[in-house]
């Protein structure tokens, strides 16, 4: 009989690092030996990433000098045990599977220049902003080498990281063409505000179908 792939979503939005457990039970009880690849993205709610772009969007708050940002930055150092702890945990519900850790497309331009269509967004908001993107990555791309070079066969560990850094390149936040949902004026009230849309989406699944594929070849 031919093979037949599916895809089973086990993921719900606005879900922390405290929420992941259903997910990994879930997992779990699937048939494991017929499972090739897991793929998790987990942090940005961890250190409220959310939050922390509505805060510097309204015009009544300013995000780098209130400690908003400093708080997040110190979350993500805070938050490395925990992610570690959710990778070794997936692996866990099923060692057959190579699980793909995906990272976060870099949501703002790179260049102030680029983000032509956001008043809002100011040099030093732009910049505070980018850098906590990034720094989020490189923590979680940390913790994924941490599970892999702490296991007792690292050779052996079925977990990769995947970088999506790029995916949303010249169609960030703020540019003319944005693959990324519009700000409420209030600020974040919808939770797929601040999100990639179905063109950003598709974008970023383009890169983790990549991965996969290299993997599975």
């Amino acid at each position: 009989m031919p093979r037949v792939e599916t895809t089973v979503l086990l993921a719900c939005s606005g879900a922390t690092s405290a929420s992941l457990a259903p997910q990994v039970h879930d997992l779990a009880v699937l048939q494991p030996s017929d499972i090739f690849a897991v793929t998790l993205t987990i942090g940005g709610n961890d250190i409220g990433f959310g939050p922390v772009v509505a805060d510097c969007f309204r015009p009544d708050r300013e995000c780098v000098r209130d400690g908003t940002l400093a708080d997040a930055f110190r979350k993500i150092t805070a938050s490395l045990p925990k992610w570690e702890g959710d990778y070794r945990a997936v692996v866990n519900a099923d060692p057959g599977a190579e699980l793909f850790v995906v990272g976060y497309p870099l949501l703002l331009p790179l260049q102030q220049s680029d983000g032509v269509e956001c008043k809002w967004l100011t040099p030093k908001k732009r910049l505070y902003l980018y850098a906590l993107n990034e720094e989020l990555n490189s923590r979680i791309e940390q913790a994924v080498r941490n599970v892999v070079e702490n296991a007792p066969d690292p050779d052996a560990t079925p977990i990769d990281f995947v970088s999506v850094s790029s995916a949303l390149r010249a169609h960030e936040l703020c540019s003319k063409d944005s693959w990324v949902n519009d700000i409420n004026y209030l600020g974040l009230l919808d939770n797929q505000e601040g999100h990639p849309n179905i063109h950003g989406q598709e974008a970023i699944a383009k890169v983790v179908a990549s991965a996969i594929a290299g993997r599975s070849g």
